[in-house]
This record gives structure tokens, sequence and C-alpha cells, in this order.
């Protein structure tokens, strides 16, 4: 393969480091500060392609598949990042050896392990964003009730007045 970022290309070996939830490929054969890492962005994400440890955090990716299907980016098309602008590059595939694909290194979870974590996940997420609007529902009415508490004590200053303006003007009189 040629192009501009022919130093991707290359065997990419499982480097028993997770990211995103999804097991970690590093290029093989490069000098440290060379490496190219591959790896799934997370649940409904592309396969990415990062140079170097910083960019994979960042996801700050030199190629990426053109979609998020498949637990392996093998038989997706790539898109090179290209003057600021994602360009497909049709000769580009990803071959994974089946071994490399069935036993990944590092921590393994099955399948329906996995999926019951993402599940799990998802549920954590669905109740920090229903707490994070029961948070602010409630700051909204403490906010609304420190409103009408100081109405309150507006009103009841003023009633003071008129009622200390009402005495004078009965004793006046």
């Amino acid at each position: 393969h040629v192009g501009p970022h022919m130093d991707c290309m290359g065997f990419y070996a499982l480097d028993g480091t997770w990211a995103f939830g999804y097991p970690r490929y590093a290029q093989q054969g490069v000098h440290p500060e060379n490496i190219h890492y591959m790896y799934r962005g997370g649940l409904n994400e592309r396969w990415i392609i990062v140079l170097g440890e910083a960019a994979v955090a960042a996801k700050q990716g030199v190629l990426m598949t053109e979609s998020d299907n498949g637990d392996t980016p093998v038989g997706l098309a790539w898109d090179s990042a290209q003057d600021g602008a994602w360009v497909r590059d049709i000769a580009m595939r990803a071959v994974i050896p089946e071994e490399q694909r069935e036993q990944p290194r590092g921590d393994v979870v099955s399948k329906t392990e996995f999926d019951a974590m993402a599940r799990r996940a998802m549920i954590a997420e669905s109740k920090i964003e229903a707490l994070e609007s029961d948070l602010h529902t409630s700051s909204m009415l403490a906010d609304e009730m420190e409103k009408s508490a100081e109405d309150c004590l507006k009103g009841r200053e003023e009633t003071i007045q008129l009622l200390g303006q009402s005495t004078e003007s009965n004793s006046a009189n």
C-alpha cells in the first residue's frame, strides 16, 4: 500500500491492553516511538488507528473504519485523514489471524459477559443522567423556594411598615 499513511501498514498483534472495552492491537516491528495502535473507540464506534499511546485516549486517529460493524475491523473499508478531511482508501484492509481474534491476551471475558457488562454500563449511564436531571430540578426548586421566601419576607416587612403607619395615624387622631 502506498499513500499518506503508509507508516500505518504492517502487522498488528494484540498487546494485552484494552481500550474503551475492546482489545487493542499494537503495530509490530517498529521503533517504540513510532508504534501505531488499532482499537475500537467504544460500543457503536468505529475502529481507529492512532500514532502513540497519548493519541489512544484522545481518539486522535489517522485512519478510521467506514462503520462500527464488527468485533474486528476485518473486511471494513478505511478512511484516511488528509488535509482535515476523511478520504476513503479503497486499497486498505485489515487482516487479523484467526487465532488472534479468538483468543485475545489480557483480561479475557466471554461475549456474554461483555454484553452483560455493556448493559450494566448503559443502565448506570441512564441512572446517572436521571440523577443529574433530578439534581437540576431540585436546584431549580430550591431557587424558587428561596425567591418565594424572599418575597414572603419582603411582604412581611411591608405589612409591618403599613401596620406601623396605621398605628401612628390612629395615634395622631
